[in-house]
């Protein structure tokens, strides 16, 4: 198989906030994709509950909650 045939990730995160020494991460999204055409072969996402949500950024909370 070449590489060019092997699927690829897209991987996102939300965080509370831009700081990685303060905040945490809050939403993990996986899309696997064909290299081809980008058809979608897969997702999976998941919320994580944060140890400090009183941490969390306004900007943060207006993208979590729109």
């Amino acid at each position: 198989m070449e590489p060019r045939d092997l699927p690829f990730c897209i991987v996102d995160i939300e965080t509370t906030g831009l700081d990685p020494r303060w905040h945490e991460i809050i939403d993990i999204g996986v899309v696997l994709c064909r290299q081809d055409n980008f058809e979608i072969i897969q997702e999976w996402s998941a919320r994580v509950q944060p140890l400090h949500i009183e941490r969390m950024q306004p900007k943060a909370q207006e993208l979590r909650n729109p």
